[in-house]
């Protein structure tokens, strides 16, 4: 498949499983929907593809540009900024060997463009820091702008890394061999929740709180049974979707969506698994639609 079909698909996925405290077909939230998720894939699938051309940060504006005008909301800033580095990556590169030499040759620029997507998207819990604050002007490289931020942030630490914990997330998908793509996608997403508190939901409501959703989601985890369809104890699966569903701010775990999409983007590009159709699933949204969403 091609790099746009790609981009699209992996989003597509990524949104359409079932996974605990996220928007998926027939859970929506009241200012977010599934319909938002879709038409997000489909803008990411038109812009990102041009990192390569017009660099990182360029495309990651784009994105989040034509997002805003087709959503008129936040929905996929840190897709696009885990996507974009990885589309920039020459197709006959591997993404190992390939997205280092890409972070390597970011630029002022590209910060420059990565900061004006971020005021534009306007992410919830966004708090000032003392170096290189989003709402000034960078001074340094869009890779070493997110290295700042590393240790706060698990998207920007990927910029600070390589890539690794993405690498890593998606060679785990071959070994998760339920045969069903929605369920190797929630259940590999619930690992990295389990292992890593999300930093969306630490910056909207604390530390405390991501550690108490890192612990709910290893107590899912532990209980998954030996074999089956749907790899998380049901029960407990429900009550973790009610946590992190409720309170104000939400407690829903956006940066560990936005990983599990990149792990799957790495994977159908470097051929470990094969993705779901559009048309898969978007059959598989429908039925669950007609079910009422539930896990």
């Amino acid at each position: 498949m091609n790099l746009s079909e790609l981009v699209r698909r992996a989003c597509l996925t990524e949104c359409t499983a079932r996974k605990p405290g996220n928007v998926y077909p027939g859970a929506d939230f009241a200012d977010l929907t599934y319909a938002h998720f879709v038409a997000a894939a489909h803008v990411a699938a038109e812009t990102l593809p041009a990192a390569a051309k017009l660099g990182v940060g360029p495309a990651v504006l784009n994105c989040v540009r034509a997002t805003r005008r087709e959503c008129g909301t936040n929905v996929n800033l840190g897709i696009a900024l885990l996507l974009a580095p990885l589309c920039a990556v020459p197709e006959d590169v591997s993404l190992a060997d390939g997205v280092g030499p890409v972070l390597a040759a970011t630029t002022v620029k590209d910060a420059w463009a990565v900061y004006e997507a971020i005021r534009l998207a306007s992410p919830g819990g966004l708090g000032e820091t003392p170096e290189q604050d989003v709402r000034d002007e960078p001074t340094v490289t869009l890779t070493e702008a997110m290295t700042l931020a590393a240790n706060r942030d698990r998207i920007a630490r990927q910029y600070a890394v390589g890539f690794d914990d993405v690498r890593i997330f998606a060679e785990r998908f071959p070994l998760e061999r339920t045969g069903k793509w929605e369920s190797a996608t929630t259940f590999l997403y619930l690992m990295e929740l389990s292992r890593h508190p999300d930093s969306h939901i630490a910056r909207r409501c604390g530390p405390a709180t991501a550690e108490e959703a890192r612990i709910r989601a290893e107590d899912v985890v532990h209980k998954r049974p030996e074999r089956s369809d749907w790899p998380v104890h049901r029960r407990a699966a429900r009550e973790l979707d009610r946590f992190l569903r409720g309170g104000s701010p939400r407690r829903n775990p956006g940066t560990t969506a936005d990983l599990t999409c990149a792990a799957l983007f790495w994977a159908g590009r470097e051929r470990l698994i094969e993705l779901p159709t559009e048309d898969e699933l978007a059959a598989h949204a429908a039925r669950l639609v007609r079910q009422g969403g539930g896990a």
